[in-house]
Formats: C-alpha cells, sequence, structure tokens
C-alpha cells in the first residue's frame, strides 16, 4: 500500500511516458551497455558516450512511450524488494531526466 501512495506523487512532467527522442546508439555490453548521444544535440556541453549498467539499459529499453515512468518505478522495485521505493523513484528519475531532457 504504501508503495501505491509514493508513485502517485511523482512530479508532473513530460517524462510521465518517457520516450527517448533523440538518435541514440546503444551497444550491449556484458556490463550493461554503452550510449551514445550524437554530438549535433543541444546538450552539446555534455560527454558523448555513456555507460550504464544492466538496470539502466533495462530503463532506457522501457522508454518507448507505452509505459509510464511510474510502471517503470513499479517493476524496478519489483526486482529489488529490499531497497526503500523512494531511493529507486529517485534514481529513476534521475537518470530519465538525464536521458530525457524536458524542452
Amino acid at each position: 500500500m504504501a508503495q501505491n501512495l509514493v508513485l502517485t506523487v511523482l512530479p508532473k512532467s513530460k517524462i510521465m511516458k518517457p520516450k527517448i527522442k533523440w538518435d541514440i546508439k546503444v551497444r550491449k555490453e556484458m556490463f550493461g551497455a554503452i550510449v551514445r548521444i550524437p554530438k549535433n544535440l543541444e546538450r552539446v556541453d555534455l560527454p558523448q558516450f555513456y555507460q550504464i549498467n544492466q538496470l539502466g539499459l533495462q530503463v532506457l529499453q522501457s522508454c518507448n512511450g507505452s509505459l509510464e515512468a511510474k510502471e517503470i518505478i513499479t517493476k524496478v522495485s519489483e526486482e529489488y524488494p529490499n531497497k526503500k521505493i523512494e531511493e529507486i523513484r529517485d534514481d529513476i528519475l534521475s537518470f530519465l531526466y538525464f536521458f530525457i531532457p524536458e524542452s
């Protein structure tokens, strides 16, 4: 019951149904993936390559516009029942805000 309460207080945002809009390239690796963001984007101040773990890859692959952020958070929290839902929410939202900046 507490999990549902926490998930209902997510901030209103354009990432409620996250979808990657950039033409990013993902190369799967044993540890997760290498993500390449094209240089010609508005975020030129950031590095072009990122290393993400398996969980990051799972979250990134879930960003297809069909799942809400709270659904992604719920799925991850089911895989990590010993971790506080608030920590999972904060980590995933930070990840989503980074890869899916609000315009």
